[in-house]
């Protein structure tokens, strides 16, 4: 976007996409708000309990990627790469956004107590087939119901089969959010089914892990300026992740939290694999990847290797590959937490959320 600065407050991102003769819609509970931009995929641009921006907006206008990297919280479709890719095949290095993904076309279709857009779009596989499916993005803001003073944003997301053939198991929901990693970074938070369950590594320098008090929280520190990516199994992932970071305002709370949680059916077919995992067409068969016997990934960690301002990292989620005749629908249900902390609180406010595995932060995970 504009200048040197990403836009960090309400205010500033206001401001920005006036000036770029952006739309957008603002949801609002009490103190709680959520930007919408309908022209950039639907994505949430920015949210919080405050003035600050929870998320991560890209300082150039238009990021020298594309409006894809545009930052917030948005709706991607798996699998991302090998046979059946949507954004590359088996070569990582090709790699592109397909642009009826991002930014697509969304109309609203607000209902009552939420708002709603949809999308209709044809999704191109590596391996040369076409789907015609839908998606809908809808969310209600309130406040968090165990963290005091924190908001929870429901929101929802559906893939449906607009073609005229059977859907099965080749498209799945891909959510994630931008956050920024600038002046010291954060960490990750990610909560396990089982003690010492590692992260399966995509590429990059994927950090050590940090356990939690019992084992059942894997924290990774972020200081931004280094690329990597790690997913976890649906068989060893609990169901939420997260990130904490400071402040980037001179006031108010000096924490600031951000979390997904969402259902997992570890015996689900998951799309989402490290490259490594990948088989070749043929090896794939007419079913896709949904098939293949290494299990897939229900959550995932991306860092990018931006500095400044453009440092961000990702929490990712992705629902199972879903089944759908033609007009059958498929949803996946995201509490987005977003909460400013005293750093006294901070433990008391995980531990309600989220549960005993991330009671405590190891020490030194977050820059002082």
């Amino acid at each position: 976007m504009s200048g040197e600065h990403a836009p960090r407050t309400r205010s500033d991102l206001v401001r920005l996409l006036e000036s770029r003769g952006t739309a957008f819609e603002v949801l609002e509970d009490g103190p709680r708000w959520a930007l919408v931009t309908p022209g950039l995929a639907a994505r949430i641009l920015g949210a919080g309990v405050d003035q600050e921006n929870a998320f991560w907006v890209s300082p150039s206008s238009p990021p020298p990627s594309g409006w894809f990297n545009a930052g917030g919280q948005r709706t991607w479709l798996a699998p991302e790469g090998g046979p059946g890719g949507i954004f590359c095949g088996m070569d990582l290095a090709a790699w592109t956004v397909p642009g009826d993904l991002d930014p697509a076309s969304y109309r609203p279709d607000h209902g009552e107590g939420a708002h709603r857009w949809r999308a209709e779009l044809h999704v191109r596989s590596a391996d040369g087939s076409t789907h015609r499916v839908g998606i809908s993005r809808s969310m209600a803001l309130g406040p968090h119901p165990r963290i005091p003073g924190a908001m929870a944003i429901r929101f929802r997301h559906e893939l449906s089969n607009r073609g005229d053939c059977m859907l099965d198991r080749r498209i799945s929901l891909w959510g994630l959010i931008q956050l920024p990693c600038e002046e010291g970074g954060g960490a990750v938070f990610v909560c396990l089914t089982r003690p010492g369950a590692a992260p399966v590594p995509y590429f990059g320098e994927v950090p050590d892990p940090v356990p939690g008090d019992d084992g059942r929280a894997a924290w990774f520190r972020l200081p931004g300026g280094a690329r990597f990516k790690a997913g976890i199994p649906a068989s060893s992932f609990a169901g939420t992740l997260g990130f904490v970071r400071r402040s980037r305002l001179p006031r108010g709370a000096p924490l600031i939290l951000a979390a997904m949680t969402f259902r997992v059916q570890p015996v689900a077919a998951y799309l989402e694999r490290a490259p490594a995992l990948w088989r070749s067409p043929a090896a794939a068969g007419s079913g896709g990847d949904a098939g293949d016997a290494s299990p897939g990934d229900a959550a995932q960690v991306y860092q990018d290797p931006g500095t400044g301002p453009s440092a961000f990292c990702e929490i990712e989620a992705h629902a199972p590959a879903p089944r759908l005749a033609p007009g059958e629908a498929s949803a996946e249900d995201i509490l987005i937490t977003i909460a400013a902390v005293d750093q006294g609180k901070l433990s008391d406010a995980l531990a309600a959320g989220f549960g005993p595995a991330v009671t405590r932060i190891p020490a030194g995970l977050i820059p002082e």
